[in-house]
């Protein structure tokens, strides 16, 4: 239910959004920079060609950067991860049966794996500021199912979620917050979707 900044031993700095996992040594040695990470983060990575950072992420994939900004989604309940590049370059290598496949992505650009169906899209001319208004604390949902919703909100607020309908899962919200309660949120919900809701403790 929060979000916070961390710096890793060379100055970059990751802001890292609710429910995420950064692993990382207190100082760095041997050829690369290696870090494991789940969730969400925001990656300002400090320029060093002879030793890029390598982001080992949780779904089998992983990100080689010699300095440059983007972003990972890359959450263990989701089946789907997200990699979108703002500025510099940076290599997606995902292991499929064994094998490494390399991907090159350039500024401007969302690598999406999906998990266990050996299926990745790449999408170009993506709006980097909508991906990463997270971290300025901008919730934005498009069309967005309600289970969706529901799993966001989870870890957005730091609250377990339970459905009792599951007809409600498929319902669509449109809507942005920025520092609305989980209650007002809950609240507007209920009002566009016709829904009802109680809330007992977290």
């Amino acid at each position: 239910g929060v979000k916070g900044e961390t710096v890793l031993p060379d100055g970059s700095k990751v802001i890292l959004n609710s429910d995420s996992r950064i692993t990382y040594p207190a100082r760095f040695s041997g050829s690369t920079r290696e870090v494991e990470f789940s969730g969400e983060g925001y990656f300002e990575v400090q320029k060093d060609s002879l030793h890029p950072m390598v982001i080992k992420c949780n779904k089998n994939f992983k990100v080689i950067v010699y300095g440059t900004t983007f972003n990972i989604k890359t959450y263990g309940n989701d089946n789907t991860a997200k990699t979108t590049l703002i500025s510099g370059s940076i290599k997606i290598v995902e292991n499929v049966d064994g094998r490494e496949l390399v991907r090159d992505i350039a500024p401007s650009q969302s690598y999406t794996i999906v998990e266990n169906r050996q299926l990745a899209t790449l999408e170009t001319k993506v709006d980097t500021e909508k991906v990463c208004e997270w971290k300025d604390g901008v919730l934005s949902f498009d069309s967005t199912p309600l289970s969706e919703v529901a799993k966001i909100l989870e870890r957005w607020h730091g609250v377990q979620i339970s459905v009792s309908d599951p007809k409600v899962l498929n319902y669509k919200i449109t809507a942005n917050f920025e520092s609305e309660s989980i209650h007002q949120i809950m609240y507007i919900i209920k009002n566009v979707s016709l829904v009802d809701y109680k809330i007992d403790g977290r």
